[in-house]
């Protein structure tokens, strides 16, 4: 399965929330942010998700007066096109393995770190695949990050892990 099969399985999430925007808050960013965290404290905090039968936690250490989960989600310098996708994690987490534009694999990482990768793509070079990293732990899952992927040279490096993972050869 070469990348343009993988990329055009594209037809399926309509279920997927619509982005926030800015502009729907009139550009004011204060009152911007504190709904994103709001959502994201009403996905991951009141009502985590569940993965597999385990829970998703999120760092709920206080950072800048929030939950440092949030910061790894949307950055530490509060990247827009991060932001705006605020309402994605939740919906992809739940629907992983459900949808053909979802794509999801293990890797290890240093310290005998195990990870779950989800990765959303898309047909349209415009939109930005999305990718979420989730340590696997012994009783639960850990959300480590989640970003739009920018690069074509990224996501050809997650299409190879992804095809090594799954033993997929051209």
């Amino acid at each position: 399965m070469d990348e343009s099969k993988i990329a055009n399985n594209r037809n399926d999430i309509d279920w997927l929330p619509n982005l926030v925007t800015l502009e729907e808050y009139g550009g004011n960013w204060i009152e911007y942010n504190e709904n994103i965290y709001s959502i994201f404290c009403s996905n991951f905090i009141d009502n985590p998700p569940v993965l597999n039968n385990k829970r998703v936690n999120v760092d709920r250490t206080i950072e800048d007066g929030k939950f440092k989960g949030f910061w790894h989600i949307t950055s530490e310098k509060g990247e827009y096109e991060r932001c705006k996708r605020i309402k994605w994690p939740r919906p992809l987490i739940s629907n992983y393995s459900q949808h053909s534009s979802i794509f999801w694999w293990e890797n290890e990482r240093p310290k005998d770190r195990i990870n779950l990768l989800i990765l959303l793509r898309f047909i349209d070079p415009t939109e930005h695949d999305y990718l979420i990293v989730l340590k696997k732990c012994k009783q639960s899952y850990f959300l480590i990050t989640a970003y739009p992927i920018e690069h074509k040279h990224q996501i050809k490096k997650y299409v190879r892990e992804y095809k090594e993972f799954w033993n997929i050869t051209e």
